[in-house]
């Protein structure tokens, strides 16, 4: 249960005996029910506040919603003859059929209580229809506020309680009417159940569009530079099955594909047909992958893999022509200077003398 305890001196409130106290108990479908405990100094009131939303939730709803309540407000001005009510959107709920209920309230003691409940009336209507003041500019400041803005203008040339009802009853059938002719109401569920499908199937496209992006940019182009390099191989143009293939990244070709493309970089490599012959005799697919490896990264200058390779392979002729073209790269850099191709080809040699002399 959704209960609030509110603690008010006696020497505060109208109510000055039980009587009195069993009037604001009272069950009325204006008032929130409530439990009165008569403590001598102080009364403690326990109102009930199940099913009911704080009147200032008004604000974030649609204007028909807003004009419905307001037009319900009229009918407190009934409970307003026996007792003192503030229309305060504090002091105010409603419930899921937009119907106001009264909080706090007390004996009535005032005799212009109808004229009181018509300022207050009216100061609610602007505060719910307008985002610019409080309650309580528009109960000092009254019908000039009211005058400022065109929506809350009409509601400032009415005097009386029935008037300011009936202009926002046409407020409300203006606003129904135009509704009815501009906007598109649709069922909740429905509109969540369309939206999660729109996502659903915008997902899946998305999904889809880049499943066949990737297959357009990247496999097909793949599968055609490699059946190029097939055909070329076929008729020993080497140079072109390494121009087909160029750009087919090493993790990606079956062992067939880089058999052909290791043995076409060995065929354009500056060795004597001998050499190239007994390094042939070692490539076959039945050789370690590595060694067809070694020689497309050392076809592509990629000297540091191929350097890598040939000593995961434990092949030191390997590593020395690797090392040997290393210092070729090195001596045909204009980027380096002097001292930095010195150190550079120092290191090589080193490296080289190490081999050798290992050997």
């Amino acid at each position: 249960m959704n209960k609030v305890k509110v603690e008010i001196k006696k020497a505060e409130l109208n109510a000055t005996n039980d009587i009195d106290l069993l009037q604001l108990q009272r069950k009325d479908t204006h008032l929130i029910p409530c439990e009165i405990e008569n403590q001598g100094e102080v009364v403690i009131f326990t109102y009930d506040l199940e099913g009911l939303e704080g009147f200032k939730n008004i604000k974030t709803q649609s204007l028909v919603h807003k004009y419905q309540l307001l037009m319900n407000v009229a009918d407190l001005n009934k409970i307003y003859e026996r007792l003192s009510v503030h229309l305060s959107p504090d002091n105010m709920y409603f419930d899921y059929n937009l119907h106001p209920k009264v909080k706090y309230r007390d004996i009535q003691e005032q005799h212009d209580s109808e004229e009181q409940f018509f300022l207050e009336y009216q100061a609610l209507v602007g505060y719910v229809l307008q985002n610019k003041n409080s309650y309580d500019d528009y109960v000092h400041g009254g019908r000039d506020l009211l005058k400022k803005d065109k929506q809350t203008k009409p509601f400032a040339e009415v005097d009386n309680v029935q008037s300011l009802y009936e202009a926002l009853k046409v407020g409300f059938l203006k606003e129904q009417q135009r509704n009815a002719e501009q906007k598109v109401f649709i069922n909740k569920k429905e509109h969540r159940r369309h939206k999660w499908g729109f996502r659903i199937f915008l997902g899946l496209f998305l999904v889809l569009f880049l499943i066949f992006g990737y297959l357009a940019m990247v496999i097909m182009p793949r599968n055609t530079a490699i059946a190029s390099g097939y055909e070329n191989y076929i008729r020993n143009d080497y140079v072109k099955v390494i121009e087909a293939m160029e750009n087919v990244p090493l993790s990606t070709m079956n062992l067939d594909s880089k058999h052909i493309l290791a043995v076409s970089y060995i065929k354009s490599e500056p060795l004597s047909e001998e050499q190239k012959k007994n390094i042939l005799a070692g490539v076959s697919y039945i050789s370690d992958p590595r060694v067809l490896d070694f020689w497309i990264e050392l076809g592509k200058n990629n000297l540091e893999s191929s350097i890598d390779l040939a000593k995961q392979l434990g092949n030191e002729q390997y590593l020395l022509y690797a090392y040997s073209k290393e210092r070729t790269v090195v001596e045909n850099n204009t980027t380096l200077t002097g001292q930095e191709k010195e150190e550079k080809l120092k290191e090589i040699d080193q490296s080289m003398k190490q081999i050798s002399g290992a050997e």
